[in-house]
């Protein structure tokens, strides 16, 4: 009965130091900054041109609603448009998982149809008005740094 019991006292003896996998790093962007503004003008003139079209008895306050859908391969927390929505003046208010089809990817061959993460941003239309403005004005560092991190795959 003087066995030792590992379960009880010493488990430390029992333990080893596990190495973490590595990896991580940072993901190489597939669209150019200039593409990325090209693809997102049309999406963030739309969706203002959208929402001036809502009845104000629609939007209290002047508030609206509006979804953006991020691209599948940057969905991770890290990848969060904080600095595009806090420069914007928008705000995230919810999300859901939705398919969705890149218009290009990291993977071999055409992209295909897989989860991803749809936002729902809101604020006053005038902020979505100027979406479009802040895209392409003459950007200081952080501002780009908001946009090159937001991946997005806009939906209106």
């Amino acid at each position: 009965m003087n066995q030792l019991n590992f379960l009880i006292g010493r488990g430390h003896l029992l333990t080893h130091k596990i190495p973490s996998p590595g990896g991580g790093g940072s993901k190489e962007p597939f669209y150019s900054l200039e593409e990325t503004i090209a693809r997102l003008k049309p999406e963030f003139i739309g969706t203002s041109e959208i929402l001036n079209q809502v009845p104000d008895d629609a939007c209290p306050g002047d508030y609206a609603v509006a979804r953006m859908v991020m691209h599948p391969a940057f969905i991770a927390r890290s990848f969060f448009p904080t600095s595009m929505l806090r420069a914007t003046r928008l705000e995230s208010v919810g999300s859901r998982m939705v398919k969705a089809v890149p218009k290009k990817w990291n993977k071999e061959g055409a992209p295909k149809s897989c989860s991803t993460t749809e936002l729902f941003v809101a604020g006053k239309r005038g902020a979505f008005r100027n979406l479009a403005t802040w895209a392409f004005e003459p950007w200081s560092g952080s501002s780009r740094r908001g946009l090159r991190r937001t991946r997005l795959d806009c939906a209106h």
